[in-house]
């Protein structure tokens, strides 16, 4: 397959319905932003995939593989691993999803990283919407797997946590005075 054709298998596999869910429930880009998808695309080259290949389950095994390379928690690995599974239908096996990854990774020529220059270029040259999701500043950096975004309830940065109580207190304390307006007798907080 040439690059224009991978682009093209990319773009489908990014419109399926597996894979829209996934991404409107990963609000804050946590598991998934545009570079982890471009480096998802250029493992699927790395690998020689045609266009059968391009599937929801090898989409969340790159992601995975993606996951050990570049990121430091296990907790987002393991949402990511729920994904797949609920797109297969059977209970999670954790020794199937490993062995599919290293099969995988082997395709590849046990080559996973990719330089962010590479990642920059390749950006621009896969045009679909979901490119342009950023990662939520909440979950750069170290991850404390204790402390959960109320968004999207993933890990979030321990640095970011003091931040974050901020924006609650100061969210609860808005709902409080309109609540009172209102006169609620309770008051919800969602970030």
């Amino acid at each position: 397959m040439n690059f224009q054709q991978h682009v093209a298998c990319f773009i489908k596999l990014l419109d399926n319905n597996h894979i829209t869910e996934f991404n409107k429930r990963d609000v804050c880009g946590a598991l998934c932003d545009k570079f982890h998808l471009i480096i998802i695309f250029q493992y699927f080259m790395r690998a020689d995939f045609k266009e059968e290949d391009y599937t929801p389950e090898n989409f969340f095994l790159a992601l995975t593989l993606s996951h050990d390379i570049y990121e430091d928690t296990t907790v987002l690995k393991t949402i990511i691993m729920g994904f797949y599974y609920s797109r297969k239908q059977f209970v999670a096996n954790k020794l199937i999803f490993q062995w599919n990854k290293l099969v995988l990774f082997g395709r590849m020529k046990y080559k996973g990283y990719v330089e962010k220059k590479i990642c920059n270029n390749l950006i621009d040259l896969v045009p679909h919407k979901i490119m342009a999701k950023t990662r939520r500043e909440l979950h750069t950096g170290f991850l404390n797997n204790l402390l959960l975004c109320d968004k999207c309830r993933c890990p979030v940065n321990t640095l970011h946590a003091v931040k974050l109580q901020k924006y609650r207190t100061d969210t609860e304390e808005t709902n409080s005075k309109e609540c009172k307006k209102k006169k609620c007798k309770s008051v919800t907080t969602l970030i």
